[in-house]
């Protein structure tokens, strides 16, 4: 068998394993056996790990590609050591939440999603947010940030476009370089943040939201999945830029 091209990372939290077993067994369908998975376990219930545990006896996941955390690391922690804990050899990371799915896990979905990358730094589904608080002077703080002017809203707010965090993909290389997520990341608004990576790096984001539900409700409906467990205020808000006094 070929080296595979994408590594496939699925976050699982709680005791929520209908939606683990939905996340799980669409990607297990959809890549079969042509991405390596990694999965990453906070907090999750009795039920969930057993499910896990019953996909590597079957030889479906690999036991040194799950991380299982008894406490809730939050979401980039997680990522960091899904990422880091051992190299990434493939071209691609592709990074599932567990309250998102493949809806249509037919055999070539993981060649349209790797096509789509022809070309691009980035692809998901992309929304647009305004900055709030101090995030403008967080990005300006970061040494990713090169000056390109943030577009404007019609009520002339700062915005950023970006793909929303429950599905993407990306160039492994992009990651590596900017040390992605950085360790200042814990729960929230890493998705917005990257985007802003990319706007100021000028890097090519496109739609991709082929045969997929996103942080979706049961119905499907993209980001209509109700907020789980701990919340916490977007990275940046309560960022206070620091003033130089000069003597």
């Amino acid at each position: 068998m070929p080296q595979p091209n994408t590594t496939v990372l699925v976050l699982l939290f709680g005791d929520y394993c209908a939606l683990a077993t939905k996340c799980l067994d669409s990607v297990l369908a959809a890549t079969a056996g042509r991405a390596e998975i990694r999965v990453g376990m906070n907090a999750v219930g009795d039920a969930t790990r057993e499910f896990v545990d019953s996909l590597v006896r079957m030889g479906m996941l690999a036991r040194e590609n799950v991380y299982d955390s008894p406490e809730n690391l939050h979401k980039y922690p997680m990522m960091r050591k899904l990422l880091y804990y051992r190299p990434i050899t493939t071209e691609f990371v592709m990074w599932f939440d567990d309250d998102s799915w493949i809806a249509d896990p037919r055999p070539d979905w993981l060649n349209d999603a790797e096509a789509a990358m022809r070309g691009v730094d980035m692809i998901g589904s992309p929304y647009t947010v305004a900055l709030a608080g101090g995030q403008a002077d967080w990005i300006k703080s970061q040494a990713w940030y090169t000056g390109q002017p943030f577009r404007r809203n019609a009520k002339q707010q700062d915005v950023i476009a970006f793909c929303t965090g429950g599905w993407w993909t990306i160039r492994t290389a992009v990651l590596r370089r900017y040390d992605w997520p950085i360790i200042a990341l814990n729960h929230r608004g890493g998705d917005v943040m990257l985007g802003a990576l990319c706007q100021q790096q000028q890097l090519k984001i496109k739609t991709f939201r082929t045969g997929l539900a996103i942080n979706a409700d049961a119905a499907g409906r993209e980001s209509k999945s109700l907020r789980r467990g701990y919340d916490e205020q977007p990275i940046g808000v309560d960022y206070r830029r620091q003033t130089v006094i000069k003597p």
